[in-house]
């Protein structure tokens, strides 16, 4: 079974992803495993958190596991972090309505600027990341967006040379529910792609 590590952003509760993804295991034969990144928080609070996380991965890359990685909003610049040092051992990545590039997310928020280091943090090393990966890691990420993100701007989801997706939604939260169920055969179909 596929060990499928699930990023939520900012505001968003691991109960309400495990509740989207609860039946994924029997249905898709994906287990999925919700960890909260704690997003709140000035900008030198980014990387212990981020190689807090890193380690809680490779814990189960160093069993032998089959591990992809999904980022929800915020968490699809973290997803695609973590995939960049581990992309020999990575299989797939998925982001839902992630900003994985324009790290200039304050202009964007009504948030106290304490409040977005983290998450700017990651937007900027996920941008450099991105520059650095080749177009065959890039085949190994999907993004789904919808036609209308009146949250994180679309043109800022789409990551050149991986699989782009639109689905047919509008709204930050409306997209990311319905992509995680209406849309979940999108994700999990493209998870078990090339799996034997």
């Amino acid at each position: 079974m596929q060990n499928l590590f699930i990023i939520p952003g900012i505001g968003y509760t691991v109960d309400w992803i495990k509740f989207l993804t609860r039946n994924w295991d029997k249905k898709y034969g994906i287990e999925p495993h919700v960890v909260d990144f704690v997003w709140m928080g000035e900008s030198d609070k980014f990387l212990g958190r981020f190689e807090r996380m890193g380690k809680y991965l490779d814990e189960d890359i160093k069993q032998g596991k089959d591990v992809s990685l999904l980022g929800i909003s915020a968490g699809g610049s973290a997803v695609v972090n973590l995939f960049y040092p581990r992309r020999d051992k990575i299989k797939k990545v998925v982001t839902i309505c992630g900003r994985v590039h324009d790290s200039n997310v304050r202009k964007m928020w009504n948030h106290k600027p304490e409040v977005l280091g983290v998450y700017e943090e990651s937007v900027k090393l996920c941008e450099a990341n991105l520059s650095k990966l080749t177009p065959e890691d890039k085949k190994r990420i999907l993004t789904i967006r919808p036609f209308y993100d009146e949250v994180v701007p679309v043109k800022t989801m789409i990551i050149d040379e991986a699989n782009n997706q639109r689905i047919n939604s509008a709204q930050h939260m409306v997209s990311i529910s319905l992509a995680m169920s209406l849309y979940s055969r999108t994700i999990t179909d493209f998870l078990k792609l090339g799996q034997l």
